[in-house]
């Protein structure tokens, strides 16, 4: 058998993919392959040489009623799966989402239908399939000797529902069965359907000739397109100002603490706890003097080294230098602090530690051993209290700069607890959707 070249193939096929709005691009078309069809079968997730984008072909059979069939949930798995071992660009950010931009979709119905007083019930098929290539359709070989009167429309209109139903179901499953990482949001025009009734010899699926009609008349077709693309905050019911709204505003949510190399900071008395609407999400070490650096004759004689609390803290590992604790709140931390929300805020504090940490930690103050002063005492013998310089402070939003700054607020000296800086997570998201939909109107007006 002679061996045919790729752009054959995509020419002998690309009429499978033929819609009222035009036909399909010709890059969406992939191989085929013999299909079983007990299950959804993905002949390609195909990758765009940028690599934030590509393309899912598939076909299944499935009933009018989508979730009456273990395969639609299959086919989710099957392309979730095949996604995760694609792994387009930045795949692996939580601030980012494989989006389903276009599909295109064509849904069958095997050609029975009954009329309305049960005389009738082979019904004029569209195309049919001569192999189980199911890419390789034709027209339909009518018999002259058989009455082609069942309800054309209703078989048609299965055939429709079918695609829709796909497509709704597409819709919801994703983003549940893959935890939020794959979405669907069509472009203006999308989906386009097409639907057709297909030569099952005048029989129901189960009950037709396999060997003389492969392929399933109950089918869905489909090319799928995706992108790769920032995260967004679209569905907000209390318009942001809910606990509900507050938690889902918080995903993948960043908040850091700690000081510049702006010659405002060289302290070894600078752990503190940080909270959000007073729940605890962590603990910042933000030392950067003897005792986080190097050896001092004056302060630390020994060399030793305070390394709590330190695990995902940035340093330049400068004394004086600069100290950066990151904290990712996790759902449970997600919820508390929602739950405790008013009004869509969220505010951050800091209390620094007590000074018998300090103490138990044998950390000197500066020239502590000149004056004959303890560990965790000023050379007065007072206990040394937690630095008081207030600390830089940002949070992120789904990859998205909230704030960066200095709060105002002026920290008291030791174990005190101090509100820096209120926000409310949802307003970022408000105003991107308020800019989006304002050049969407621009866009439709020009």
């Amino acid at each position: 058998m002679k061996r045919i070249t790729l752009n054959e193939e995509l020419e002998r096929i690309k009429e499978l993919f033929v819609y009222e709005n035009g036909q399909t691009p010709k890059k969406l078309i992939q191989e085929a392959e013999n299909a079983p069809f007990d299950q959804p079968i993905v002949t390609d997730v195909r990758m765009d040489k940028n690599g934030k984008s590509g393309t899912i072909n598939m076909f299944g059979a499935f009933p009018v009623n989508i979730t009456k069939s273990n395969a639609a949930q299959s086919f989710i798995e099957i392309i979730r799966d095949k996604l995760k071992e694609k792994r387009p660009r930045q795949y692996d950010d939580p601030n980012y989402a494989i989006v389903l931009d276009k599909m295109w979709v064509q849904g069958g119905a095997s050609n029975y239908y009954k009329t309305k007083d049960g005389k009738c019930e082979v019904v004029k098929p569209e195309i049919a399939f001569t192999t189980n290539n199911w890419k390789k359709q034709s027209a339909p070989v009518l018999d002259k000797n058989v009455d082609y009167c069942g309800n054309y429309e209703k078989d048609k209109e299965l055939a429709q529902k079918r695609a829709e139903n796909f497509v709704a179901y597409v819709k919801k499953a994703f983003p549940k069965l893959s935890g939020g990482n794959i979405v669907v949001k069509l472009d203006s025009g999308y989906p386009k359907i097409k639907s057709y009734v297909v030569d099952t010899g005048g029989k129901l699926d189960n009950d037709r000739d396999k060997e003389k009609y492969p392929v399933p008349g109950q089918f869905v077709r489909a090319a799928i397109h995706f992108i790769t693309a920032r995260k967004d905050i679209e569905e907000l019911e209390g318009g942001g100002g809910t606990p509900e709204d507050v938690k889902k505003c918080l995903q993948n949510a960043q908040i850091g603490v700690g000081y510049t190399d702006d010659g405002t900071h060289n302290c070894d008395f600078a752990v503190f706890n940080v909270y959000a609407n007073d729940i605890k999400i962590g603990v910042a070490n933000l030392n950067n003097s003897a005792y986080d650096v190097e050896k001092s004759e004056e302060t630390n004689p020994k060399g030793q080294k305070i390394t709590d609390f330190t695990e995902g803290r940035t340093s330049d590992n400068k004394m004086g230098g600069r100290r950066f604790s990151r904290f990712n709140l996790d759902n449970k931390q997600i919820q508390e602090i929602a739950s405790k929300s008013k009004d869509g805020n969220v505010t951050i504090s800091i209390e620094g530690f007590p000074s018998s940490w300090y103490k138990q930690k044998g950390i000197y103050g500066v020239r502590a051993f000149n004056c004959g002063a303890g560990p965790g005492e000023s050379c007065s013998k007072k206990p040394i209290q937690t630095h008081a310089n207030t600390p830089t402070l940002y949070v992120k939003l789904l990859g998205r700069l909230q704030f960066s700054g200095k709060p105002q607020v002026k920290l008291e000296r030791g174990s005190v607890k101090t509100d820096v800086y209120t926000f409310k997570p949802c307003e970022i998201f408000i105003k991107e959707k308020e800019k989006r939909e304002a050049a969407s109107k621009e866009t439709a007006s020009n």
